[in-house]
């Protein structure tokens, strides 16, 4: 046992180790690919990003590269642990398959439930983030204009207004993940009631405590490594927006680059015309300027 304990801790510590110099390595390289994917955007295509938005892009690659390698990592690990219990419990008695099957229906069942709403209200606090992002980084960028036009108070409204969506959303991913852990502790006591039921009718007396001592153990102990099993998967699930984020940055689909190379024409400006310019801050805003004509010389 002792052995076993000592290898359980080296493998562990390996698979972390490991999991650190990937995420070390990816971080690095995605990191690198997002600022040189941006900046080899064309003129045009860049500005369909706004600065709070490119700004997001980057600040949430490092956690969203950890979270997506810990998760998949620490996955792995306790499939194999959840794998060894389900084979000690069919050897301990035939029977027990039944019973590893019903806890695998009733988390995989849950799972799917839960996977399908959690990722729908992450897809909407990642949007929602970004928007407050964007809000914040363009009131900081334009706070002397604010401040003479006695638009703060309009700007304050509008991050208010967004605070309190992502509030609200937060509060509902919440309740959905934490669900997790109550109601998948649940479910061995149940079945070992039901076991004890069983057992006491078909099993001699003399092994009868026993065979339900190693059976509540062996099923207490996988249903926790299941628990954490499907705590991952929905952190994996919770993630996949910001996933998709990264690749929908760095996938080159969509996205107008500016040429490179050619020889270099230096001419004389005379007059940059701007005719019939448009601008406002987001559609909710009041303030816009339209229909703006002027030459700079």
């Amino acid at each position: 046992a002792l052995f076993a304990q000592i290898l359980q801790s080296l493998c562990k510590y390996l698979n972390l180790l490991t999991a650190s110099y990937i995420e070390a390595k990816c971080l690095s390289q995605i990191t690198t690919k997002i600022h040189r994917q941006v900046f080899s955007f064309s003129y045009r295509c860049s500005q369909r990003y706004k600065t709070g938005d490119l700004a997001d892009y980057v600040n949430q690659c490092p956690e969203t590269i950890r979270n997506q390698i810990k998760n998949q990592s620490d996955l792995i690990a306790d499939l194999i642990v959840a794998f060894v219990y389900i084979v000690v419990l069919i050897r301990l008695l035939i029977w027990n398959v039944f019973f590893v099957f019903i806890v695998l229906f009733i988390s995989k069942y849950f799972l799917n439930y839960l996977s399908k709403k959690i990722k729908q209200i992450s897809e909407e606090v990642t949007n929602i983030k970004v928007k407050i992002s964007e809000t914040i980084i363009e009131s900081f960028q334009g706070i002397k204009y604010f401040h003479s036009s006695g638009l703060i108070n309009e700007i304050d409204k509008q991050l208010s207004k967004k605070t309190n969506s992502l509030e609200k959303n937060l509060r509902a991913r919440g309740r959905k993940m934490e669900a997790v852990l109550p109601v998948l502790s649940l479910i061995p006591t149940l079945l070992i009631a039901s076991v004890c039921l069983f057992s006491a009718y078909s099993i001699d007396n003399g092994l009868f405590l026993a065979t339900i001592a190693t059976f509540s153990i062996t099923l207490q102990r996988l249903n926790n490594r299941i628990i954490l099993i499907v705590t991952y998967l929905t952190a994996l699930a919770d993630n996949i927006p910001r996933i998709s984020r990264l690749d929908e940055i760095i996938s080159p689909v969509g996205k107008e680059f500016r040429r490179t190379g050619g020889k270099k024409i230096d001419f004389k400006i005379n007059q940059i015309s701007f005719s019939k310019v448009n601008f406002n801050y987001s559609n909710e805003d009041k303030f816009k300027l339209k229909d703006l004509n002027f030459k700079i010389k």
